[in-house]
């Protein structure tokens, strides 16, 4: 979508949609918000914190049905769980869940990240997956050693991937998070 932080793209026969859930509502000026730059969360005094706003849950339903006419099966991506079934979850998560079961043949999985740990579960025929690509420093379990390596890769000219090197994990800590070696 040109103008908005959401978007789709088809690949075969499966279609990528990713939605922005990084939005809550400002009474005051009674619009939907995105978050900050350089903030964790909505705005003081803002509700329906972590929502995904009305005119992106229209475009969902448009993309959907689209996807459906056109046979392809839809995995949904967004920070925050879709589920239900985890301590935090995306603030309208049963709303996009109920659109997503009215595709029954089409809407086949929910992908997040934001509970930083490896989680599955199934609700209603759809699976609902969290990635653990970082960990909160304060939730390691174990601990690596400050002198592990990890290699690095970046993308060359024609976008491929090309090793660039390697660095210590004391080197590519970042904030308060830690990059696992079992993303």
């Amino acid at each position: 979508h040109p103008d908005a932080s959401y978007w789709y793209t088809d690949v075969k026969n499966i279609r990528l949609i990713g939605l922005d859930s990084n939005h809550s509502f400002n009474p005051e000026t009674k619009e939907w918000e995105h978050v900050p730059p350089g903030r964790t969360g909505a705005r003081p005094g803002n509700t329906h914190v972590a929502h995904v706003h009305p005119v992106q849950m229209q475009w969902l339903k448009e993309t959907l049905d689209d996807a459906q006419e056109k046979g392809l099966k839809v995995i949904v991506f967004t920070h925050h769980a879709l589920s239900g079934a985890f301590n935090f979850n995306c603030g309208n998560s049963k709303e996009i869940r109920d659109l997503m079961e009215k595709y029954p043949k089409t809407a086949v999985m929910g992908i997040c990240g934001d509970l930083h740990m490896d989680a599955f579960t199934v609700v209603n025929k759809i699976a609902y997956y969290s990635i653990n690509a970082t960990r909160y420093l304060a939730s390691d379990k174990e601990s690596y050693p400050e002198d592990a390596e990890y290699d690095l890769y970046e993308l060359d000219k024609n976008k491929n991937v090309v090793k660039a090197g390697t660095q210590r994990l004391s080197e590519i800590r970042h904030s308060n998070y830690r990059y696992s070696d079992r993303p």
